[in-house]
């Protein structure tokens, strides 16, 4: 044994891959390739990163020649002698943490699980990708898996190619249909064209919509969608003419007669007084010990970096300071929604709403210039509603308007590249480009006309597509193909794996910050199989059930329908290793550092 050691430790390979040379140069091969790794993390996304660099065959190879030359290392030392004590125990660490992590990789599970309220799932989707095929009239589905992957090109698959007679011809790693949000293509009629960037703790997606084919959609808890104006003034030269001082006299001179203030008790409803604008002008009221005072008055509101400024669109407003005790507050007062107020309990146990027989401060040519801006507007804004309010002659902004059960809660004009934020789960509304497109008769695009395009910096990976017997499947989509007389059904997605045991969704509930709608905790009531037992998921307590680990990460909420609750799915059977890897090497650390000492070097100098 001794002699076929000492042969091993004698080989040039070996020796070489025992070295410090090996060490410093796979050392410095993982940091090159680290760094690339992170900036296409910081320029697109973590998916990007672990695809092109993370989860490569190639960095797993590199991991491999790590290990290699920490386990020769430690074996060119043979035999040992008490001073290599702690050479070895890090060592060992460094292997053991090195093994547990490939278990992880190999065998490891990290999915989502969705799961509405009521219900019940044992479905977990992963990031890869797989094709299920299913013949009419049968239970049985096949399910092909393979690996997400960012180069373009045909992909093999025999068992596949064996069971429906196909195959697959193309796979584009990023694609979408002409039309779709992809910004390439048109749907043949005219219209406008709009481009967004929606981003929450749950998703971070690119969208277009366009006001022939598209006009509206439904994105997590809101429903968005493109108006198309005429007719407007923008809020720039609204802007000019208020620093030129004209714009209050006009807004006055429009007002309809009767137009008033009302002042109502916030607990009772009780109505306290009620004044003509025209006589809030002159001086301030008094409400009991409140006084009420007339700041500003605008015809065409809207919310512009947290103040009212003329805007677009018919919608009278008033900005009213109200003082108590040396104490002042601010409230806004909507023609078009009496129920809006800056405070939901009211300022100084008072309500102020839009009243009286004026039922508009706008005059009747202003009125009458903007009816047809006024009868497009949608009627039915249940629920979120996000709205793009777009004039053609004024492609460089939108009017957008955010609405919460048919009342406003939010206008602001966008131009190309700023940000709004919603009051529902903090989500981020970024516009993108403005376009009025062409249509020149040209006919609405076809289902199979489907196009590669460029992987967006900073976003999600776009849907992927397989050409499969000549017809194109984006990613989320199935169809009917013949095998002789069999018609078998073709599924493209994300791949899945079911669990050993189900999760019933009892009761999910939200906590919000206090005036608004974002999240300050969220929960879901559970219960694994059958049991009676209730077991409570929140973000930092997981139940953990047959070496599974169920987080609660996110929920989705749409108004007419029940709380799904998402829960990340963890299994990793590598971890107990790399948990006694990590304490061997600490305490490998520990030893190496004390054998150093002077205390050790004198306490046991010469030893062995």
């Amino acid at each position: 044994m001794k002699k076929i050691l000492a042969g091993i430790q004698q080989n040039k390979v070996f020796k070489f891959a025992s070295s410090v040379k090996m060490a410093v140069l796979v050392m410095l091969l993982l940091g090159a390739v680290v760094a690339v790794g992170t900036i296409y993390e910081s320029r697109y996304n973590a998916q990007v990163a672990g695809l092109m660099v993370y989860r490569t065959p190639w960095f797993l190879a590199l991991l491999c020649l790590l290990w290699i030359n920490i386990f020769s290392a430690a074996v060119s030392r043979i035999p040992y002698k008490r001073r290599h004590t702690g050479f070895v125990v890090t060592h060992l660490g460094m292997l053991t943490l090195l093994i547990g992590s490939g278990v992880t990789y190999l065998y490891g599970l990290d999915g989502q699980l969705f799961v509405q309220e009521g219900s019940r799932s044992r479905v977990v989707e992963l990031t890869d990708l797989a094709i299920r095929t299913a013949r009419d009239g049968s239970n049985e589905v096949h399910i092909f898996p393979f690996a997400r992957s960012l180069s373009r090109g045909a992909l093999k698959n025999d068992d596949f190619s064996l069971l429906t007679g196909l195959s697959i011809q193309e796979y584009l790693p990023a694609a979408t249909r002409k039309g779709e949000g992809g910004g390439m293509g048109g749907s043949g009629a005219p219209g406008l064209k709009v481009s967004f960037g929606l981003k929450s703790q749950f998703f971070d997606v690119s969208e277009t919509l366009h006001s022939s084919s598209k006009p509206e959609m439904q994105m997590g808890p809101a429903r968005i969608r493109l108006v198309e104006e005429s007719g407007a003034v923008s809020v720039a030269e609204s802007q000019k003419e208020n620093k030129k001082g004209n714009q209050r006299e006009k807004i006055k001179e429009a007002v309809a007669p009767g137009a008033t203030l009302v002042v109502l008790n916030a607990k009772t409803g009780k109505i306290m007084a009620e004044w003509p604008l025209s006589l809030l002008r002159r001086k301030s009221q008094m409400a009991g010990n409140v006084g009420i005072i007339l700041e500003k008055e605008f015809a065409k509101a809207i919310v512009s970096n947290n103040h009212l400024v003329e805007g677009d669109n018919p919608n009278p407003a008033l900005e009213i300071r109200l003082t108590k005790d040396g104490k002042e507050a601010r409230e806004i007062v909507f023609q078009k929604h009496p129920s809006f107020s800056l405070s939901p309990e009211g300022f100084y146990g008072l309500r102020l709403m839009w009243g009286g027989k004026g039922e508009s401060v706008m005059g009747e040519e202003a009125v009458s210039s903007s009816l047809s801006t006024i009868a497009s507007e949608p009627q039915d804004r249940s629920g979120n509603v996000i709205e793009f309010h777009v004039n053609k002659n004024q492609l460089d902004r939108v009017h957008l308007q955010l609405f919460k059960n048919n009342q406003s809660v939010l206008q602001k004009e966008l131009k190309k590249g700023e940000t709004a934020e919603t009051p529902w789960m903090g989500m981020k509304i970024t516009l993108g480009d403005l376009a009025f497109v062409e249509g020149g008769g040209t006919a609405p695009a076809s289902e199979g006309e489907v196009m590669p395009i460029e992987i967006p910096f900073r976003s999600p990976l776009p849907r992927s597509a397989l050409r499969v017997g000549g017809q194109w499947l984006m990613e989320g989509e199935s169809r009917h193909f013949l095998n002789g007389n069999e018609n078998i059904e073709v599924y493209y997605g994300l791949n899945s794996v079911e669990i050993p045991f189900d999760i019933q969704l009892h009761k999910f509930e939200k906590v919000d910050y206090p005036g608004t709608e974002t999240a300050m905790s969220f929960q879901s009531m559970v219960s694994v199989n059958d049991e009676s037992t209730q077991t409570l998921i929140r973000m930092n307590e997981p139940l953990i059930r047959d070496d599974y680990i169920i987080y609660q990460s996110s929920y989705i909420l749409n108004p007419n329908q029940k709380p799904v609750s998402i829960f990340s799915v963890n299994k990793d059977p590598g971890r107990t290793l790399k948990y006694i890897g990590a304490v061997i090497l600490v305490l490998g650390i520990f030893l190496f550092i004390v054998m150093r000492t002077k205390w050790y070097l004198k306490r046991f100098a010469g030893a062995a």
